[in-house]
Protein backbone atom coordinates (compact mmCIF):
# COMPACT_ATOMS: atom_id res chain seq x y z
CA UNK A 1 0.00 0.00 0.00
CA UNK A 2 3.32 2.46 1.20
CA UNK A 3 4.78 1.55 -2.19
CA UNK A 4 1.64 2.24 -4.04
CA UNK A 5 0.99 5.63 -2.72
CA UNK A 6 5.08 6.14 -3.15
CA UNK A 7 4.23 5.03 -6.91
CA UNK A 8 1.48 7.27 -7.46
CA UNK A 9 3.10 10.35 -5.76
CA UNK A 10 6.58 10.32 -8.09
CA UNK A 11 4.27 9.77 -11.46
CA UNK A 12 2.10 13.03 -10.50
CA UNK A 13 5.85 15.02 -9.63
CA UNK A 14 7.09 14.16 -13.01
CA UNK A 15 4.16 15.10 -14.96
CA UNK A 16 4.03 18.29 -13.26
CA UNK A 17 8.30 18.68 -13.57
CA UNK A 18 7.84 18.23 -17.20
CA UNK A 19 4.91 19.91 -17.79
CA UNK A 20 2.53 17.79 -18.91
CA UNK A 21 -0.66 19.56 -19.97
CA UNK A 22 -2.98 16.71 -20.13
CA UNK A 23 -2.64 15.66 -16.23
CA UNK A 24 -2.75 18.04 -13.11
CA UNK A 25 -2.85 21.72 -14.04
CA UNK A 26 -1.12 24.53 -12.16
CA UNK A 27 -3.76 27.24 -10.63
CA UNK A 28 -3.04 31.02 -11.48
CA UNK A 29 -3.61 32.69 -8.30
CA UNK A 30 -6.28 35.30 -9.31
CA UNK A 31 -6.36 39.24 -7.62
CA UNK A 32 -9.24 41.20 -7.73
CA UNK A 33 -8.40 44.19 -9.27
CA UNK A 34 -10.68 45.94 -6.33
CA UNK A 35 -8.36 44.74 -3.89
CA UNK A 36 -5.20 46.34 -5.57
CA UNK A 37 -6.95 49.67 -5.12
CA UNK A 38 -7.18 51.37 -1.71
CA UNK A 39 -9.93 51.93 -0.31
CA UNK A 40 -11.55 55.48 0.08
CA UNK A 41 -14.73 57.00 1.67
CA UNK A 42 -17.25 58.21 -1.65
CA UNK A 43 -18.17 61.22 -1.15
CA UNK A 44 -21.58 63.32 -1.99
CA UNK A 45 -21.50 65.56 -4.71
CA UNK A 46 -23.96 68.16 -6.57
CA UNK A 47 -22.90 69.36 -9.98
CA UNK A 48 -19.70 68.08 -10.11
CA UNK A 49 -18.13 69.64 -7.19
CA UNK A 50 -18.10 68.15 -3.87
CA UNK A 51 -20.38 69.58 -0.97
CA UNK A 52 -18.67 71.42 2.24
CA UNK A 53 -19.15 70.12 5.58
CA UNK A 54 -22.50 72.60 6.68
CA UNK A 55 -23.71 72.18 3.22
CA UNK A 56 -23.65 68.37 3.77
CA UNK A 57 -25.40 68.54 7.51
CA UNK A 58 -27.86 70.82 6.37
CA UNK A 59 -29.15 67.99 3.64
CA UNK A 60 -29.02 65.67 6.13
CA UNK A 61 -31.34 67.89 8.70
CA UNK A 62 -33.46 68.32 6.04
CA UNK A 63 -33.63 65.01 5.05
CA UNK A 64 -34.41 64.08 8.68
CA UNK A 65 -37.42 66.81 9.09
CA UNK A 66 -38.89 65.30 5.99
CA UNK A 67 -39.07 61.77 7.35
CA UNK A 68 -40.09 62.70 10.57
CA UNK A 69 -43.22 64.52 9.32
CA UNK A 70 -43.67 61.22 7.29
CA UNK A 71 -43.36 59.53 10.17
CA UNK A 72 -45.92 61.67 12.00
CA UNK A 73 -48.54 62.07 9.09
CA UNK A 74 -48.78 57.96 9.33
CA UNK A 75 -48.87 57.95 13.12
CA UNK A 76 -51.49 60.05 12.49
CA UNK A 77 -53.47 57.58 10.05
CA UNK A 78 -53.19 54.69 12.07
CA UNK A 79 -53.41 53.35 15.39
CA UNK A 80 -50.97 50.99 17.09
CA UNK A 81 -53.76 48.54 18.23
CA UNK A 82 -55.23 48.19 14.55
CA UNK A 83 -51.74 48.06 13.48
CA UNK A 84 -50.48 44.88 15.63
CA UNK A 85 -53.61 43.49 15.05
CA UNK A 86 -53.56 43.55 11.28
CA UNK A 87 -49.97 41.84 11.65
CA UNK A 88 -51.46 39.23 13.43
CA UNK A 89 -54.19 38.71 11.04
CA UNK A 90 -51.16 38.52 8.24
CA UNK A 91 -49.21 35.96 10.18
CA UNK A 92 -52.54 33.57 10.83
CA UNK A 93 -53.00 34.08 6.82
CA UNK A 94 -49.91 33.20 6.13
CA UNK A 95 -49.58 30.48 8.06
CA UNK A 96 -52.76 29.12 6.94
CA UNK A 97 -51.67 29.57 3.40
CA UNK A 98 -48.39 27.62 4.06
CA UNK A 99 -50.13 24.81 5.36
CA UNK A 100 -52.52 24.91 2.39
CA UNK A 101 -49.80 24.67 -0.27
CA UNK A 102 -47.70 21.88 1.71
CA UNK A 103 -50.85 19.65 1.49
CA UNK A 104 -51.14 21.05 -2.31
CA UNK A 105 -47.54 19.72 -2.60
CA UNK A 106 -48.04 15.96 -0.61
CA UNK A 107 -51.18 15.72 -3.34
CA UNK A 108 -48.88 16.13 -5.82
CA UNK A 109 -46.25 14.14 -4.72
CA UNK A 110 -49.30 11.38 -4.15
CA UNK A 111 -50.44 11.54 -7.72
CA UNK A 112 -46.89 11.82 -9.18
CA UNK A 113 -47.77 15.08 -10.73
CA UNK A 114 -46.48 18.87 -10.46
CA UNK A 115 -48.05 21.23 -8.48
CA UNK A 116 -48.98 23.15 -11.51
CA UNK A 117 -51.33 20.28 -12.24
CA UNK A 118 -52.90 20.65 -9.10
CA UNK A 119 -53.59 24.16 -8.87
CA UNK A 120 -55.22 23.62 -12.19
CA UNK A 121 -56.93 20.36 -11.26
CA UNK A 122 -58.20 22.47 -8.29
CA UNK A 123 -59.09 25.73 -10.42
CA UNK A 124 -56.40 27.69 -8.16
CA UNK A 125 -54.17 30.61 -9.51
CA UNK A 126 -50.27 29.32 -8.95
CA UNK A 127 -49.58 33.09 -8.19
CA UNK A 128 -51.34 33.56 -5.40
Amino acid sequence: MQESLQTIENSASKRLSSGCKNSIKRRRSIQSPSLSKPFSTPRRSCGGSPLNLEEDIKIIENELEELDEKINALKSEYDDSELSEYITLLHQYNEIKDVGQLLLGTIAEIKGVTTKKIYEEYDLEVDC
